[in-house]
């Protein structure tokens, strides 16, 4: 019953935003939402944690997923009937990037991606990503920032293409990019949130409500078929991890729901929310502001709260190793900050976040030149990124990405906008 009712309220919501001028950001969220829900009670494959819940635990945690879902709608629709007419902030306003700007970023990111192969090393190809593991925490940010703005400049170069020639050839730039990355990047939602952002920017710019079952086989594809095989390719190394892949899809039905579930994460996070809600565990809520503690020695503060994971391992004395990142799920985190009324601040700050954020990119869609402006091409992608990160479970980790990720992209968005004229 609850599942059922999840589901009929999650489609007439999402059917409600995709006709109401494409409200991407909502949208996304309830997608992103219903997911990390829906898959892991489908595939009823449960991570124990060394703790055996009876059967009543889970249905109350249907129960808050289900509420979570109701806050979010109730404090996102209101957002539907308002309309940003003006802006008076300069910064605020549509900030133009043009072909020219679009090809100086390619190009930076191109060098930078060569720099990236050569640190690396050409082993990854053979023995896959999971020899970045232990790369340093300074390398590993490079290389992400490289990915992310590599991928993504690939891909606004095919939005930015005025002819079906231009497009064509840029679409087989994009697909070499791709493949260039994936095979030297551990992460594979630096490769995706790219790729989900310029498909939003395109539906953008055609003006036309997208089809919802378009939409849905591309999320379903990507969920049961790209997300698993890219994970094989990360960890055996492109050739093995193709064969790999093909053998579990074509293979055992039950080997295959097992791989897809620990290649999702969001059984793990399901099931440490169903360990936290029946134990009540609770953490201190100053551990959101890790982004900003991280820099404050701990001689400073001695009692500075521990990254979430770690405070979670501890209070439920869990035997993982030493930072080990566990994701509880964005219920399961709000839970721990503050139990029901945790739940009700998170969902009300996203129901409200995402209709500020949506509100705004229509005003931007009105405005000559909006589609090509600075503001819609950042923030699509910082909002794809932000939100699947907090669905993960991990607010204040997901911050400190957002700031590693997108400052340096930020930074050479606007940079590409000036032109440099040496004078002898």
């Amino acid at each position: 019953m609850v599942i059922l009712t999840f589901i009929l309220i999650s489609f007439f919501y999402a059917v409600f935003l995709l006709k109401n001028k494409f409200r991407f950001v909502s949208l996304f969220f309830l997608a992103m939402y219903s997911t990390s829900f829906l898959l892991p009670v489908i595939i009823n494959i449960k991570f124990d944690y060394m703790f055996y819940l009876s059967d009543g635990f889970y249905e109350k945690l249907k129960w808050m997923y289900l509420l979570g879902l109701i806050v979010f709608i109730v404090a996102n629709f209101i957002f539907n009937f308002f309309k940003i007419k003006s802006i008076d902030n300069n910064m605020l306003k549509p900030h133009v990037l043009n072909k020219e700007s679009i090809n100086k970023i390619f190009l930076i990111f191109l060098l930078m991606f060569f720099i990236m192969v050569m640190i690396i090393g050409a082993e990854v190809i053979i023995s896959g990503t999971t020899s970045t593991l232990e790369l340093p925490p300074i390398i590993k940010m490079f290389q992400s920032i490289t990915t992310i703005g590599f991928v993504y400049s690939a891909l606004l170069k095919v939005y930015y293409s005025e002819n079906k020639r231009e497009t064509l050839v840029n679409v087989l730039l994009s697909i070499i990019v791709i493949l260039s990355v994936l095979v030297f990047i551990f992460g594979r939602r630096l490769i995706l949130y790219p790729v989900i952002a310029i498909i939003a920017l395109i539906i953008f710019k055609k003006n036309k409500v997208p089809s919802l079952w378009k939409l849905l086989t591309f999320a379903i594809a990507t969920i049961t078929v790209f997300l698993p095989a890219m994970m094989s390719i990360r960890t055996l190394g492109f050739k093995e991890g193709i064969k790999n892949f093909t053998d579990i899809l074509f293979g055992d039905y039950d080997k295959y729901l097992q791989y897809l579930s620990i290649g999702t994460d969001v059984t793990a996070s399901y099931s440490l929310a169903g360990v936290i809600l029946a134990y009540d565990t609770r953490i201190t809520p100053l551990t959101l502001l890790k982004p900003i503690l991280s820099f404050v020695p701990r001689s400073i503060f001695p009692d500075k709260p521990r990254p979430m994971s770690e405070a979670i391992v501890e209070n439920l004395n869990l035997n993982y190793d030493k930072g080990m990142s566990i994701p509880p799920g964005i219920v399961g985190e709000s839970h721990l900050y503050g139990g029901l009324i945790g739940v009700f601040i998170m969902f009300i700050f996203f129901g409200v976040m995402c209709g500020i954020i949506d509100n705004y990119i229509s005003y931007l869609r009105t405005k000559d030149q909006g589609l090509r402006s600075l503001n819609i091409i950042f923030l699509v992608l910082v909002s794809i990124q932000f939100i699947s990160g907090s669905i993960r479970g991990d607010t204040a980790t997901n911050m400190q990405e957002c700031m590693y990720l997108f400052i340096p992209l930020l930074f050479i968005m606007v940079l590409s906008k000036y032109k440099f004229i040496y004078k002898k």
